[in-house]
């Protein structure tokens, strides 16, 4: 994976995100959270840190928040993507 940033995004009607994973290294240096709209459920906010820590989209969702936890891993996980090309 190339040094850069990348924008990825998820959107499923209710539940969507916008996220900016900077890469550095070939890690993961952060992930910023540009834009949730989680609806009625709880906010999963916590997700991004949770993946720079253990440099993964293979963490756990958070209680309350599932659907929110998912679309936010699917954000990053778009952005990654376009870093493989």
């Amino acid at each position: 994976m190339n040094d850069c940033e990348y924008i990825g995004e998820c959107d499923m009607d209710l539940v969507r995100a916008k996220v900016l994973v900077k890469v550095k290294y070939h890690r993961i240096t952060e992930i910023e959270l540009l834009e949730h709209d989680h609806g009625r459920g709880e906010n999963a906010e916590v997700i991004p840190e949770k993946v720079v820590e253990v440099q993964s989209l293979k963490v756990d969702t958070i209680t309350g928040a599932t659907c929110s936890s998912k679309i936010i891993l699917e954000a990053i996980e778009g952005a990654l993507k376009k870093g493989m090309n």
